[in-house]
């Protein structure tokens, strides 16, 4: 899962000053999922919460419902096969018939839900990289690193980069969600 900026930015600043002037290279692993993992299943309730309380607005000023629960998929592929049969096959359908029918009475309808089907598309490739990877990083030399730097007390204030505590509800729901809707939906 991805880890706030600010941890990242911390982390990076503790290697690099940790291991100035030396020769040999380390790796670190700056993630979460062996020390603070966060579901899927939990992160579907954090968006529907979210979005339950902070209601996306259609073009016409309508809040976008949201369900409870939705389709879990385990590969891209199903996931593509999905959008096809429920979603791409009837729009064309319809676009099919809007050339049959006098006056075109369906264009916007197409052109909504094109948009709509354009959307979720979009929103899968930003979290393809997170969603449908199975890996767990290994983050014991990060852990390590973080370890001796919290032998200075003041260091370990100014740079704080303990992914353990991250609140991953708190995360989302107060950062990263607003931030999409703000910079990402518009």
């Amino acid at each position: 899962m991805q880890i706030p900026g600010d941890m990242v930015v911390n982390a990076m600043i503790v290697a690099m000053v940790a291991h100035a002037n030396q020769p040999s290279e380390f790796i670190y692993q700056i993630g979460s999922s062996a020390t603070n993992p966060l579901k899927l299943s939990v992160f579907k309730d954090y968006l529907y919460n979210f979005f339950t309380k902070n209601p996306w607005i259609d073009n016409g000023g309508n809040p976008i419902r949201v369900g409870k629960s939705f389709a879990l998929v385990k590969t891209e592929a199903i996931f593509h096969i999905y959008i096809t049969m429920i979603f791409t096959l009837p729009l064309k359908v319809l676009q099919m018939m809007n050339v049959v029918l006098p006056f075109h009475p369906l264009h916007d309808k197409i052109n909504y839900l094109n948009k709509k089907i354009n959307t979720v598309l979009r929103f899968v490739e930003l979290y393809k990289p997170y969603s449908l990877f199975k890996g767990i990083f290994d983050d014991r030399n990060f852990e390590n690193l973080r370890m001796a730097m919290n032998q200075n007390e003041e260091e370990a204030k100014a740079f704080y980069c303990d992914l353990k505590c991250i609140d991953w509800e708190d995360y989302f729901t107060k950062i990263h969600l607003p931030g999409l809707v703000n910079h990402v939906l518009v």
